[in-house]
This record gives structure tokens, C-alpha cells and sequence, in this order.
């Protein structure tokens, strides 16, 4: 979009859009967002469990299953290319780079 200068004439039509319905943003914020990695991640070879719900549904559900010592709560994702295995967390700043 940026290189088909395609991304001022959408901001414009948003705004004249939100204008029109007199819906008037005066300020945005800043959405930082980092990775809080965590030590207990699953090593190895995830084992998966396959449960059936009913007989005449046919749903099947498979779940990981890990070890005790895995923080079940986390996620891996992908930052820069790399795959990481812990949580989201996200700041949101005014323009001065003050946390809101």
C-alpha cells in the first residue's frame, strides 16, 4: 500500500467517512508490543490427544498434551523471524512516548 501511495487516500476517505457520521478522532496512540519469553517451554516431541465428542456428531477434538513442568498458558509465536515461546504484552503511548 505504501508503495502504490495507496495509504493517504484511505486515511483521507476514513477520516471524510468518520467526519460525515460526525465521529471525530483528534488523537491517536502509540501500541507497542514485546514478547515476555518464559523458561518452561515444551522440549521435544508434543504429544497430541484425540478425543471424540459424540458417536452421531462425529466432532473430534485434539489437544497437546505436556508435561508437568510446561507453562500450559503460553504460546509460541513468531518476532522477527524467530519463533518464541511465552507471552504478549502490549504499551500504549502518547506521542511523547509516555505509558498511558
Amino acid at each position: 500500500m505504501t508503495k502504490a501511495n495507496a495509504y493517504d487516500l484511505l486515511f483521507k476517505e476514513i477520516n471524510n467517512q468518520l467526519e460525515s457520521h460526525n465521529i471525530i478522532v483528534k488523537k491517536g496512540a502509540i501500541v507497542d508490543a514485546s514478547v515476555v519469553d518464559t523458561p518452561l517451554k515444551p522440549k521435544g516431541k508434543t504429544n497430541h490427544k484425540v478425543t471424540e465428542d459424540r458417536k452421531d456428531t462425529q466432532e473430534v477434538s485434539v489437544e497437546k498434551e505436556y508435561p508437568e513442568s510446561v507453562d500450559k498458558e503460553a504460546s509460541w509465536l513468531k518476532k522477527r523471524g524467530k519463533y518464541r515461546y511465552g507471552y504478549k504484552k502490549h504499551y500504549v503511548t502518547d506521542e511523547e512516548g509516555l505509558v498511558l
